[in-house]
């Protein structure tokens, strides 16, 4: 049996993963490329991390957010669709 996403609310691992997969993609053509850009930027992960967060396996520090938007080229507000993603990601992060 495969792993099951992180105890999120139930829209994370559809709506947020498949979000940050469709940013990723409009700047780099596979994770593995990403994930070197991230690490360029001073941001060590591996492709393998970047593919638990587009299937919510997996979130960043939200401290790293500002990071992970400067390389996608996009502002830091995208990265969440909403607030009330925004405030269940804070409360995750405690």
């Amino acid at each position: 049996m495969g792993r099951k996403p992180l105890d999120q609310p139930r829209t994370w691992p559809g709506a947020v993963g498949r979000h940050w997969h469709r940013l990723r993609r409009e700047r780099f053509a596979t994770q593995s490329d990403f994930a070197v850009a991230l690490t360029r930027h001073g941001y060590h992960v591996t492709v393998a991390t970047v593919s638990e967060w587009e299937r919510g396996f997996r979130m960043p520090n939200l401290s790293d957010l500002p990071l992970i938007a400067a390389t996608l080229e996009v502002p830091i507000q995208s990265l969440i669709p909403s607030r009330a993603f925004l405030a269940k990601f804070c409360d995750n992060q405690k």
